[in-house]
């Protein structure tokens, strides 16, 4: 049996709280946040969408603090296949193991 264990997480919040959820969240971890702009289709309400890239062992806290912001947010949570940039694997240039398919058109 094989196990795959995932350590770094995609976590998107969608709150109307978006400027509080940021700051809080910049303010205790060293993880950086984006936040978007998004509309609900259902409702056809703005709301703020932030994303922010986390290690398992951060998740917790991190849930902590949007649902001390706000405990209505909506929150989902999955594995990040890469993640690459500052606080995570370097971002550098990777040679194509097939540069004849980067050549192709469609």
């Amino acid at each position: 049996m094989n196990y795959v264990l995932y350590n770094d997480l995609l976590k998107v919040s969608i709150s109307d709280k978006g400027a509080e959820i940021s700051e809080i969240l910049l303010k205790n971890s060293p993880r950086g946040v984006t936040m978007v702009s998004g509309e609900g289709m259902y409702t056809h309400k703005n709301h703020n969408v932030l994303m922010t890239c986390v290690k398992n062992r951060q998740l917790p806290q991190l849930k902590h603090l949007v649902n001390s912001v706000d405990e209505n947010a909506f929150v989902i949570v999955t594995d990040a296949n890469e993640v690459r940039g500052k606080g995570f694997m370097k971002l550098e240039d990777e040679q194509p193991k097939d540069k004849a398919v980067l050549d192709e058109k469609e």
